[in-house]
């Protein structure tokens, strides 16, 4: 699903890489597509790594979580705070 306030597409994003590849300077594509030279360089590096499926908007979920205090324990927190 694509965000609907991100500034470049997934085509918009290998436009920029193309640009790049091609030789004009990154802070003038950036700026050409009013994004960051950071986020130009972002989408550079995975532009050149994947192609067009590594520019797909990435789900923001966490890829894993810390790992849960234990039920005995969390018991015996909330019983001395109460």
């Amino acid at each position: 699903m694509e965000d609907r306030r991100a500034r470049l597409t997934p085509l918009t994003r290998q436009e920029l890489g193309q640009q790049i590849v091609a030789g004009w300077p990154v802070a003038e594509v950036a700026r050409q597509f009013r994004v960051s030279r950071a986020t130009a360089y972002k989408w550079l590096r995975r532009y050149r790594s994947g192609g067009l499926t590594a520019l797909e908007d990435r789900s923001s979920r966490p890829r894993h979580c810390p790992p849960q205090t234990e039920r005995a324990l969390e018991q015996r927190i909330c019983s001395i705070r109460r």
